[in-house]
Order: C-alpha cells, then structure tokens, then sequence
C-alpha cells in the first residue's frame, strides 16, 4: 500500500508541474520551481527535497554530444547535394526529353518531303521489281 501512495504522490507532483508549475530564477542563475501554491499543505519530503544538479555536463557527454553534432551535419551536408544531384538531373532529363521531341518533330516534318537519293543506295530496277508485272 506505501508503494502505491509513493507512486500517486510522484504522478501528482508530475501533474503539478505540467499543469500549474511556475518557475523563477534568480541572478545566481538558482531555478526555483512552485508546485503546489498552497502554503498550508502538508507534503512528504519527496516532493519537497531539494535536487541537486551536477554544475557542468561530464566529458565523456560533451563528446557524445559534438560526436552527435557532427553527424548531423554531415547528414544535412550528404542531403543536400543528394538535392543537387537530383536537380541537375532533373534539368538534364528535361534538356534531354526537349531535344528528343525538336528531333521526332523534325523527322515528322522531312518524312513527306522528298530528297536525293543517297549515292550509297543500291541503284531501282529498271522494270520495277524481279517476278513483278512487266511495266509498260
């Protein structure tokens, strides 16, 4: 049964600071926070001790952190010339899809006109094709 009053005291005090927590620091740079505005109200040392915070973060957490940092840039560095990359791709595709349609017009347009034939072609029949009907 203690258990579970311990454990509804630590949810309530959670409670109090999301919801009516109000905090104030001083030029000492101390942070003080109210939980319960009550002055009257009789509290367990739980919720009314002090925490003592350690003055400065540890080495081996400073490096994990500027380990973690630089990770993420280079992250942010790898996606942005990802970006890049895919840009300039899209631009060539869409240089290359825009000279293959100039190009399928083109062709379009000299498909009816006609043109010398070409000195390697082989020379026509004079009677039009062998086996065919005799012309003229």
């Amino acid at each position: 049964m203690k258990i579970i009053n311990t454990q509804i005291i630590a949810l309530a005090a959670v409670v109090l600071v999301l919801v009516a927590g109000r905090s104030q620091a001083d030029d000492t740079g101390e942070l003080t926070m109210t939980l319960i505005t009550n002055p009257d109200a009789e509290l367990p040392e739980a919720v009314t001790k002090i925490l003592e915070l350690p003055a400065a973060a540890s080495a081996a957490g400073m490096d994990n952190s500027a380990k973690g940092q630089e990770a993420a840039n280079g992250a942010r560095e790898s996606l942005d010339k990802g970006l890049e990359n895919a840009a300039e791709a899209r631009e060539r595709g869409s240089e290359f899809g825009q000279d293959m349609a100039d190009s399928a017009r083109e062709n379009r347009e000299n498909r009816g006109r006609s043109s010398p034939p070409s000195p390697h072609a082989p020379p026509s029949p004079p009677n039009g094709p062998p086996g065919g009907p005799p012309q003229g």
